[in-house]
């Protein structure tokens, strides 16, 4: 995770503490300061006209005023500096602070993220040309690997720790899940939930491959993220469904859905995937875009650190092919408490020395 992205925006807060960065742009420091230098030229006298306009304005020079006090501490994120933020409760407002997660229930032990297995799309691209996308099954190999899966993870996650589903409803996903849940007793599954924001990226209805061949060399020269296909979805869309599904999945930590040694399981994939950690961890487009998809049915694995927040395992940070800097940053928070000031990645030891 790193502090702070190209643009000097903050990047890298962990939703489940601390502050969320709701949209920080380099031109706001500017507008704010017009937004304050407007507020003095209100007519005070008119207060039926003008008083909502005024203490609207008066608002936003107060968040001005604390973004100030920010720009000037900006070598560590304010989630590090010390946690206790509170919220603030405006539209011009920078930092969200999640306390009723805080406050609430239990965060889970594990967040594990699984790409399906491999399917019969992976296999044979003309199967999307006849098949819609969401009826794709999986291929025998498919099916072996999310048979394995479950085997790894009821191994990694012990004997009686119970596993909570989020899935995709496409079929390969769907069909993913039902090998792995085999590899449980059905006492230890809390709960499955269909959610239908971790589908696929939506690449066109029924698709001809000469197309989208086309259009993904299109998206190379255009950039994965901001490149939307015809008909379909661009990265950036399916990041603001994925940032609907975390939202709830954090009301659901907040209302006690979980205990502490409960694993949550999220079938999905690969796109998804990636966009979630990008919003779960705040990461910038361009280190969306030096990422890559795990392979069909390899875990991406997210530990609660002793500090409440979580961190990709050292493996799931080379699995996705993270930059040096956020392998970095997740061995730092892995062994961080709470409270303990983050000393930024250049005064990081090596990953392998923190391990």
């Amino acid at each position: 995770m790193v502090p702070f992205g190209p643009s000097g925006c903050t990047v890298g807060l962990d939703p489940t503490v601390g502050i969320q960065p709701l949209g920080v742009g380099c031109s706001c420091s500017a507008a704010f300061g017009k937004a304050k230098t407007d507020c003095s030229r209100v007519d005070e006298t008119d207060t039926r006209t003008h008083s909502g306009q005024k203490d609207a304005l008066e608002a936003m020079a107060a968040h001005s005023t604390a973004f100030h006090s920010i720009q000037g501490q900006r070598r560590c994120p304010p989630s590090h500096r010390n946690g206790r933020w509170t919220c603030l409760k405006s539209n011009a407002s920078f930092y969200q602070m999640d306390e009723g997660v805080m406050r609430g229930g239990a965060r889970p032990r594990r967040i594990v993220l699984i790409r399906h297995g491999e399917s019969e799309g992976n296999v044979d691209e003309f199967r999307y040309t006849h098949t819609a996308d969401w009826k794709i099954g999986l291929s025998s190999k498919g099916i072996q690997q999310a048979k394995e899966t479950g085997v790894k993870l009821r191994e990694m996650i012990g004997s009686s720790a119970p596993v909570f589903f989020y899935i995709s409803p496409y079929k390969r996903s769907r069909l993913t899940f039902r090998e792995i849940q085999a590899a449980f007793e059905p006492s230890r599954i809390r709960g499955v939930r269909e959610e239908v924001r971790l589908r696929e990226q939506d690449f066109g209805n029924f698709q001809k491959r000469e197309e989208v061949i086309k259009a993904k060399e299109e998206r190379h020269r255009f950039g994965r993220f901001f490149y939307r296909f015809p008909n379909g979805e661009s990265g950036a869309d399916v990041y603001d469904r994925v940032t609907g599904f975390r939202d709830t999945f954090l009301r659901d930590m907040e209302k006690g859905r979980f205990t502490e040694d409960t694993n949550v399981v999220i079938c999905t994939h690969g796109i998804t995937l990636r966009t979630f950690l990008m919003r779960w961890f705040g990461w910038t487009v361009e280190t969306f875009e030096q990422l890559y998809n795990p392979d069909n049915c390899e875990m991406v694995i997210m530990e609660r650190c002793k500090s409440g927040r979580y961190a990709l395992s050292y493996e799931s940070c080379h699995v996705l092919g993270c930059p040096h800097e956020i392998i970095q940053d997740m061995a730092w928070h892995s062994r961080a408490s709470l409270d303990e000031q983050y000393p930024g990645p250049s005064e990081l030891l090596s990953p392998k020395d923190l391990m």
